[in-house]
């Protein structure tokens, strides 16, 4: 049983995860998102890039439990997918190594 207030690992791993995935997807699967069938696909870096910043507002201060989810995360990505590896690469761009998994 988990702290009272507190969520379960598996469950906020889960979390994160699929905001990195779709956070990953505006800058490099935009046709996942958004497409429909004759129109051209709109560039949706502008809303990556305001995620990344509500990520980066809320990571000011880090404290060890966040580099351990998303260690763990980051671990546990489908590397085969091209959004993916390519969404990490930008990342490890904006991000202090620390947030990385070495």
């Amino acid at each position: 049983m988990s702290e009272l207030g507190r969520i379960e690992d598996a469950h906020l791993d889960q979390i994160v995860e699929r905001y990195f995935r779709f956070m990953f997807a505006l800058g490099w699967q935009t046709t996942e998102i958004l497409y429909a069938v004759g129109q051209s696909v709109p560039t949706l870096n502008a809303w990556r890039d305001l995620m990344f910043k509500e990520f980066e507002d809320c990571t000011k201060s880090p404290k060890q439990e966040h580099f351990t989810v998303l260690h763990r995360v980051f671990g546990s990505l489908d590397w085969g997918k091209p959004f993916i590896s390519e969404g990490y690469d930008w990342l490890e761009t904006k991000l202090h190594s620390n947030f990385f998994p070495k």
